[in-house]
């Protein structure tokens, strides 16, 4: 195999170094934004409580894996993630796995913003859904919720997910994991 010196790897690259180079005259805005067009990016990876089971755990948590697109004009929500259902009390290698499967948004109830200028692709916010929890739920309403805490952006509840499930009561947020929802036209 021979080395190939910067000057020739420059003419080999021909147009395909000008087509590199158009971004910088463009602007990257220009060349990777997506424009205004009413969508949206939702993600999440957090950890939610629900009260004790009368008869069964004394700690049911879940850890939801969550990441999607919704366009609030438009009314629609897509995604999805897997979610895992565990008795635990926090402590490091206590969980029981009570079940899992995966989940996804059927609908969009409402979008809530107004808490702050969004810092960057993030739009602290609040959006309503309603969704499938496989083998465990259907039709359960959910709320993904978006603080920007670096900045002192708050929605008035605690960063994560809520979702109320029938045996279980209402998952709050317990302070473990992140969520993100993005301004308008960012894309995952």
């Amino acid at each position: 195999m021979s080395q190939m010196d910067r000057k020739t790897l420059l003419q080999r690259a021909g147009v395909g170094a000008g087509a590199l180079a158009l971004p910088a005259l463009l602007g990257t805005e220009a060349a990777f934004a997506l424009p205004p067009n009413g969508q949206h990016f939702y993600a999440a990876v957090a950890f939610s409580q629900a009260p004790p089971v009368p008869g069964g755990p004394a700690n049911p948590r879940i850890a939801a894996n969550i990441c999607g697109n919704f366009k609030p004009d438009a009314g629609w929500i897509k995604g999805g993630g897997n979610w895992i259902l565990m008795n635990w009390n926090g402590t490091p290698g206590t969980a029981v796995e009570l079940g899992s499967g995966f989940w996804r948004p059927t609908e969009l109830v409402d979008y809530t913003t107004g808490f702050g200028s969004p810092k960057g692709l993030i739009q602290a916010s609040i959006v309503d859904l309603r969704a499938d929890f496989e083998g465990l739920a259907n039709n359960v309403p959910m709320r993904l919720i978006c603080n920007i805490g670096p900045f002192g952006i708050s929605t008035g509840q605690p960063e994560g997910w809520k979702a109320t499930i029938p045996g279980y009561g209402e998952f709050v947020p317990i302070g473990i994991g992140i969520t993100h929802t993005s301004v308008e036209g960012a894309r995952e």
